[in-house]
């Protein structure tokens, strides 16, 4: 899976790697937004962008996967698109208000 060109037994083991590769780049720029206190539409347009092209990098580049063995490019960035967005908004908001908690709103 992390190796490049990886031999895939079945469709669903690409799917399923694509699925978790999401997840963590979810979880780490939700980590990293609510840290920088990213807020709005900026945060998520470049969640939304960075996610998408590193999904994107991955299957072409790193894979080299026919992407219409798996439906299409669009078939695989749908992949998990919405669950790893929530993974993303719920550690964006937890650690955007956890920091926001600590700073003085008198400052």
């Amino acid at each position: 899976m992390l190796t490049a060109e990886f031999t895939w037994k079945d469709k669903d083991e690409f799917l399923d790697a694509v699925y978790w590769l999401r997840q963590i780049i979810s979880l780490i720029m939700g980590i990293l937004w609510g840290y920088l206190l990213l807020q709005g539409f900026i945060g998520l347009f470049t969640f939304l962008l960075t996610n998408c092209f590193v999904v994107y990098l991955y299957t072409t580049s790193y894979q080299n996967v026919d992407d219409e063995e798996y439906g299409g490019m669009t078939e695989i960035l749908k992949e998990g698109m919405m669950s790893s967005f929530a993974t993303f908004l719920v550690s964006w908001i937890i650690v955007y208000s956890a920091k926001m908690e600590n700073i003085d709103p008198t400052l």
